[in-house]
């Protein structure tokens, strides 16, 4: 039977509903949590408030999981979009790059690594050059030469998921640090300083910074962009 799941963020005494769980697998590598709810009805209710994509959906921690029991709290634009953004890079990194055929990878990667290790044989980043020398000029271990070669090309690949899932933890963090700046805070700032003849108060911004709603937005947009385009090199 399917299990309804989402992927949760703990918020202290409530979790947070991020977004529906569709290969539960794949995403055991994450720092968010996983939660089942019990019924469709739920199920699809929770779905409905996530796409409108202008609310945070809630569940108190401790308590059943029931629609009486979920609420919401209202986005503004900015936040709207930093979600979107979010649950889009999310999706297709678990969905489409590490799926359940990474999953296969790990399982064949232990297969190989055991046989290796029943052999005596243990390979790291620095000496498996060595290993592979040692191995061709062994005529007891002549047979294991294949096995090397799929495991290095496994390992490579688990290497590359890693490399993939620390740029989506270090995306997330550049999307959800910006955020719009006034004039006034800048002045304060350079109050703060003691810069009292600055011309250009926009100089003070730090990269995450913006003095208009619609600039932040098309960052978040390039960000993702980028993203994206670093999962298909």
């Amino acid at each position: 039977m399917m299990k309804l799941l989402f992927n949760v963020a703990d918020r202290g005494d409530k979790y947070e509903f991020i977004s529906a769980n569709t290969n539960e697998l794949a995403f055991a590598g994450t720092t968010n949590d996983i939660i089942e709810v019990p019924s469709w009805e739920i199920y699809e209710a929770i779905i409905d408030m996530l796409n409108e994509g202008t609310k945070r959906v809630f569940i108190p921690k401790d308590t059943p999981i029931t629609i009486d029991n979920i609420y919401t709290e209202k986005l503004s634009i900015l936040e709207s979009k930093k979600n979107s953004a979010i649950n889009t890079a999310r999706d297709i990194l678990y969905n489409k790059i590490i799926n359940k055929l990474a999953i296969k990878h790990v399982y064949k990667f232990l297969i190989l690594y055991n046989t290796l290790v029943d052999s005596g044989i243990y390979i790291t980043n620095d000496n498996k050059e060595d290993i592979y020398n040692n191995i061709i000029q062994d005529p007891d271990k002549s047979s294991l030469v294949n096995v090397y070669n799929e495991y290095i090309l496994l390992m490579n690949k688990l290497d590359k998921y890693f490399d993939y899932i620390d740029k989506y933890d270090k995306t997330v963090d550049v999307i959800n640090s910006i955020r719009v700046i006034t004039s006034e805070e800048l002045q304060i700032r350079a109050n703060i300083q003691s810069l009292e003849h600055v011309e250009d108060l926009s100089t003070l911004k730090t990269d995450n910074e913006y003095l208009h709603e619609n600039e932040a937005i098309a960052a978040i947009d390039n960000i993702i962009n980028d993203f994206i385009q670093t999962l298909e090199e």
